[in-house]
């Protein structure tokens, strides 16, 4: 089986961090893999686990690149490719017609968002033959397009980390960003952006030092718009607040293991989240999470079990349940030690590569 996996993001995200993995995992278990990027992808140093000659770059400007649409069924046939593989919105096109022009391969598409899907890339994508769903949400507006046989639901899978310190990294964290050893740290990952709720997070950063005055808060992420705006209306937002001086604004880490060993309380504030990557990380702590309702909210945190849902754009809600958590050990404990179970149980990267496969062998049998 040899499959063409195309990924035209130049930024690094959660889309691209499943990527990776998949594309990993895949090559561990003898999947012949091609990598089609751009050339000047920030993350290209990630594919170093195959070989420079796996990796071809394409322009792959936009979904109408008919140019890099026919380099794409180039690749495809010089390698004998069974499936092509896309995972952005504005690569479907441009893999189907490069599977059209092949003549062989076979389209597979991955969603990881639950946005309508633009009518004329449904035209040119309805002859898909599979298409992945992150979640069920994401599946159902899919199902309405490509019928129940073709889409399949595959959770997104993490690598559970074993064999280090997480006490040392916790202490190295802290240490490295001036927060005390023992004050209850609350974090927050993710693209910048309005919908993914850090102005909610900062108004929930007040509300929750009202009750636990030396609590600390780390809010990663990286503004990838052109301005950069976004970044500076919550740091504008935490200083009016006052809060400021208890928050730690990063931007993207590639080791983030350090960040969830110190975390005590771990927040989603989104508006909407598909999946939740950052949550299941979280989770896989061992970290008890407060979250909004969102779909992937409800998929990965069983409410009361090993979290808490609250509803989107509550920050009461939000800053109530996480002073909860923090002044009971015991319920913290619990709570962390559900999530973790959930995610060795549930979605493993092994569990998400098992799927995948399963996927391509029945388009291929």
């Amino acid at each position: 089986m040899h499959v063409v996996q195309i990924n035209s993001s130049r930024k690094f995200g959660g889309g691209e961090r499943h990527f990776v993995d998949l594309c990993r995992g895949l090559d561990a278990r003898g999947v012949e893999l091609t990598i089609v990027v751009r050339r000047d992808a920030e993350w290209l140093g990630m594919l170093d686990f195959v070989s420079p000659d796996a990796i071809k770059h394409l322009a792959l400007r936009n979904s109408g690149d008919l140019l890099s649409a026919s380099g794409l069924a180039s690749i495809a046939r010089s390698v004998g490719a069974d499936l092509i593989h896309a995972h952005l919105a504005r690569d479907y096109t441009i893999a189907a017609t490069a599977a059209a022009m092949s003549k062989r391969a076979k389209l597979v598409l991955t969603r990881h968002v639950g946005f309508k899907i633009g009518f004329a890339t449904r035209m040119l994508t309805k002859g898909a033959a599979a298409v992945i769903a992150v979640s069920d949400g994401v599946a159902r507006e899919l199902r309405s397009i490509f019928g129940e046989s073709k889409v399949h639901v595959v959770p997104n899978g993490l690598q559970l980390e074993a064999g280090f310190d997480q006490n040392a990294l916790s202490a190295e964290f802290r240490s490295t960003h001036d927060i005390p050893a023992d004050a209850p740290l609350i974090s927050i990952m993710g693209e910048l952006s309005k919908v993914k709720g850090q102005t909610e997070f900062v108004f929930a950063s007040a509300e929750i030092l009202k009750e636990i005055p030396d609590a600390h808060f780390v809010l990663v992420g990286k503004d990838n718009s052109k301005s950069g705006s976004y970044r500076r209306e919550i740091r504008r937002l935490a200083k009016v607040l006052g809060t400021a001086p208890n928050i730690v604004f990063l931007d993207w880490m590639k080791d983030t293991r350090p960040f969830f060993a110190a975390t005590d309380l771990y927040i989603s504030s989104s508006k909407t989240e598909s999946f939740g990557l950052t949550i299941l990380e979280a989770m896989a702590f061992g970290i008890p999470v407060v979250a909004t309702d969102t779909d992937g909210a409800r998929m990965l945190v069983a409410d009361g079990e090993s979290g808490r849902i609250v509803p989107q754009m509550d920050v009461k809600a939000l800053a109530g349940e996480s002073v909860k958590i923090l002044r009971d050990n015991d319920l913290k404990t619990r709570l962390g030690k559900a999530g973790r179970l959930i995610a060795e149980r549930e979605y493993s990267l092994e569990r998400m590569i098992q799927r995948t496969i399963a996927v391509y062998d029945s388009i291929l049998a």
